[in-house]
């Protein structure tokens, strides 16, 4: 059986840029949050804040950005948001004060809602049918090692330039890598339809299903806030513990091979229990690592 290397393709280009898009949004303020704090002298829970603003966002141009992958434009969604993210990291190096800071990340959230993983699933979805489970998995796998490259970059641009050279770095890299691979290699679905301004459609639950509906949100939505927070306190809350910070920086980019070890199991023995499995999997597995850390 031979290649397919359209689908090679537009599967590289995906999971890189996924790769790039999350070490220069979810784990930026890792490695930058305490020395965008001493340089500026803003309280760190602000800085730490605009992470949440950007999430917020993010959640807010998610619907329409569906909209847009749905009608098959998918790529032009990936395109705005390397745009979205160059604007809004070179905002946040050139932030005079925490009014521009916290409005550059809401150009992030912007970017963040129409260029992350659930807009790259979905273009991947549209373009390979049912075949796209394969496809999904390959660049998550990609997306999985962004702390382990982005953690260490970023501690050795900050220290060699500063924070606000570091982000101008990142900004280029989606100019220059993000938005050329999805220009190029991710191409328009042939049945592509422009999108109409017609309401989203209503999803319509069986009765008794919707509590289990409102409680698998909750609980993801807590899962989720808690992978950022630790996310983002990681290298603090290593070093806390009487680590270095090179130690720390180390040891944290276990995080991005555990979750390709993840995946693959996922990918290979998973289907062969029920989903729900994996979510309670998932939330186990983030609790007795938090345990383990305040051992």
């Amino acid at each position: 059986m031979g290649i397919d290397v359209k689908r090679l393709k537009v599967i590289s280009a995906l999971g890189s840029g996924q790769l790039i898009a999350f070490g220069t949004s979810l784990y930026l303020l890792t490695a930058l949050a305490q020395p965008i704090a001493r340089d500026t002298h803003w309280d760190l829970a602000w800085v730490v804040g605009g992470y949440s603003i950007g999430t917020l966002v993010s959640a807010t141009v998610a619907a329409q950005a569906g909209r847009f992958v749905g009608a098959g434009q998918g790529r032009l969604m990936l395109c705005l948001s390397a745009l979205l993210f160059a604007g809004g990291l070179s905002l946040i190096a050139l932030s005079p004060n925490l009014i521009v800071y916290c409005l550059a990340w809401a150009v992030i959230g912007c970017a963040m809602g129409t260029g992350l993983y659930d807009v790259a699933f979905g273009t991947a979805g549209r373009l390979f049918g049912t075949t796209a489970r394969a496809a999904i998995i390959q660049i998550a796998l990609l997306g999985g090692f962004a702390s382990t490259v982005f953690w260490p970059l970023s501690h050795l641009l900050e220290g060699h330039f500063g924070w606000r050279a570091t982000c101008l770095v990142f900004a280029a890299l989606h100019l220059v890598v993000c938005l050329p691979l999805y220009a190029l290699a991710v191409p328009v679905p042939i049945d592509a339809a422009p999108v109409k301004g017609s309401p989203l459609p209503k999803a319509h639950l069986v009765i008794g299903e919707g509590w289990l509906f409102t409680a698998m949100g909750v609980v993801v939505t807590l899962e989720m806030a808690v992978v950022a927070v630790m996310a983002v306190h990681m290298h603090a809350l290593l070093t806390g513990r009487g680590l270095s910070l090179a130690a720390a920086v180390s040891l944290s980019t276990l995080v991005g091979p555990s979750q390709v070890g993840a995946r693959l199991v996922e990918l290979t023995v998973g289907r062969r229990w029920p989903a729900y499995l994996s979510l309670v999997s998932g939330v186990v597995a983030v609790t007795l690592g938090i345990v383990l850390i305040s051992l």
